[in-house]
């Protein structure tokens, strides 16, 4: 059995079953400990399970279909990347931390920082991603790592700081290449792992909307018997097998550690989540008067999708970043031919 086939099994039998109290910020926090994802990208010579980014895919995925809130994106993909790329004691010592799920970790770079061009891109990825994380320090018993990044004399700088501990605690993690390498890989994972959530929830929202066309009946027969629904539902599906296939050409990038990766990943979050506005969308209509109501499921991953909007920092923004790469690359690209 595939690791890809454990990992969605396992989280899909955890979300299926009666949910705890909801509670607070990330109320779904506790499937990170049952099923030990926490240290998923983190190396195995600090304790980790030495994960890929298509075990991330897997994981995101399920957790975008159950609607779960938890740190998984912030600390155990973008927070772990980072301290893995940055390979200092420190760094080693703070992941090993993650992967015992005895801290979390919440990566915030730079507003503007762009690990390719810094004036081409203002994602605002870790506003959204890791907020949940902070609010949430104050709440738990595990003490929460803010990692986050400053240029001082024109070197990039990453460092570590324990939340709410007062001044003082302070560590230098990275500086200079290796900071930069950190940052861009793990905001690259962080991008994929919004696709990756993000086509989980329109899938499920898709799967929904389908089992109400199978049991609601109009005029005599089964809704999902007419063509504008069928039709409808087809379309859905094959966005969704679409943007898929964008998610595993960026994670096939970014294993491989291609120049493409951080414009493929970028591509992959935007176009999930434009598609999962109008998956939404369709599904409401499809549903008809009940689809409107705000208890509906379907609601829940349209309102997921919008928030992965706020991660992004808006579609136009990050599309308009993915063409000036390219514009970028073809610019050069022509002046070594010439």
């Amino acid at each position: 059995m595939s690791t890809d086939t454990v990992l969605r099994d396992g989280l899909r039998r955890w979300l299926a079953s009666p949910p705890p109290p909801r509670s607070g910020p990330l109320p779904d926090e506790q499937i990170l400990d049952d099923l030990g994802l926490g240290g998923l990208m983190v190396g195995q010579d600090v304790g980790g399970d030495g994960g890929t980014l298509a075990d991330v895919v897997a994981v995101q995925d399920e957790l975008g279909r159950g609607h779960a809130e938890t740190s998984f994106l912030a600390s155990s993909v973008m927070a772990a990347t980072a301290l893995n790329c940055a390979g200092t004691d420190v760094a080693k010592e703070l992941a090993g931390l993650i992967a015992k799920g005895q801290v979390i970790g919440a990566l915030i770079p730079p507003e503007t920082w762009d690990p390719e061009h810094e004036s081409v891109d203002r994602v605002r990825i870790h506003n959204t991603v890791a907020g949940p994380v902070l609010a949430r320090a104050q709440q738990t018993h595990k003490p929460i790592w803010v990692l986050s990044t400053v240029r001082r004399d024109g070197v990039l700088i990453l460092e570590g700081e324990l939340a709410h501990a007062g001044p003082g605690n302070l560590q230098e993690i990275a500086r200079g290449s290796d900071a930069e390498h950190a940052m861009a890989r793990s905001l690259s994972a962080g991008k994929v792992g919004i696709a990756a959530d993000v086509n989980g929830s329109k899938a499920r929202a898709l799967e929904i909307t389908v089992e109400y066309g199978a049991q609601r009946s109009a005029f005599g027969r089964k809704v999902g018997s007419y063509q504008a629904f069928r039709h409808n539902c087809a379309e859905s599906w094959m966005r969704i097998q679409l943007d898929r296939a964008l998610v595993r050409a960026a994670v096939y990038a970014w294993e491989a550690e291609s120049g493409n990766s951080y414009p493929l990943a970028t591509a992959a979050a935007v176009a999930a989540v434009e598609s999962a506005r109008a998956i939404g969308e369709s599904a409401i209509l499809l549903h008809g008067g009940i689809g409107f109501t705000w208890e509906h499921e379907v609601h829940w991953h349209v309102k997921r999708a919008a928030q992965a909007i706020v991660h992004l920092g808006g579609p136009t923004r990050q599309w308009d970043a993915v063409y000036g790469l390219m514009d970028q690359r073809a610019g050069a690209s022509r002046r070594t031919h010439d």
